[in-house]
């Protein structure tokens, strides 16, 4: 919010009571700098600020994540579209548990994924995950997955639940069914 009103005035309260008003000059490297309209300037630590009054929210302020899209298309009206996209943020882990028999002859290797997604929902998505170092390059920033595999099978209902399959040098664990992640939600499968 401070990025979107620079040059703009605002309102700070300090916590103990006092109250600043002018021109936002910066809100970065944990300071507010401030002018007021007597062109005296004041620096206030964000350690030390209780409130920061807005006049109003910025034009196109999106409060929550959000993917806004802009198609071309060559006809008209209504289109069906199939969204497919990277995105970083998310982790991935796999646990696993072995069931040995009283034999000890055979045993039963099960694994699961935990998936985390924080700051998002996501509903009735197609979940594929990638074991290897991923490395993309990001404007600013090389983003790393983690590494992990997930072991393939059947379950005891005999439907594959998991598709594993080979992705350049990674290995590639596709869901075969539809998962919905609340906002900031754990999940296990």
């Amino acid at each position: 919010m401070l990025e979107r009103y620079l040059d703009q005035k605002v309102e700070i309260v300090a916590n103990d009571g006092t109250a600043f008003s002018g021109q936002l000059l910066s809100g970065r490297n944990g300071e507010v700098i401030l002018r007021a309209d007597d062109g005296q300037v004041t620096v206030i630590s964000q350690t030390n600020i209780r409130d920061v009054r807005f006049p109003a929210l910025p034009d196109g302020l999106i409060t929550r994540p959000t993917l806004r899209w802009l198609l071309q298309t060559a006809t008209a009206g209504k289109q069906q579209v199939e969204l497919t996209y990277l995105t970083g943020g998310m982790t991935w882990t796999a646990d696993y548990t072995i069931l040995l028999d009283k034999a000890n002859t055979k045993l039963d290797l099960n694994g699961w994924s935990r998936c985390r997604i924080p700051a998002a929902r996501v509903q009735d998505a197609q979940v594929k995950l990638v074991a290897g170092d991923v490395n993309r390059i990001v404007e600013t920033q090389l983003e790393e997955k983690s590494t992990m595999t997930l072991p393939t099978g059947t379950p005891q209902n005999g439907a594959a639940n998991v598709e594993q399959r080979q992705f350049f040098e990674y290995q590639l664990y596709e869901i075969q069914r539809h998962v919905t992640v609340a906002d900031n939600e754990t999940k296990t499968g």
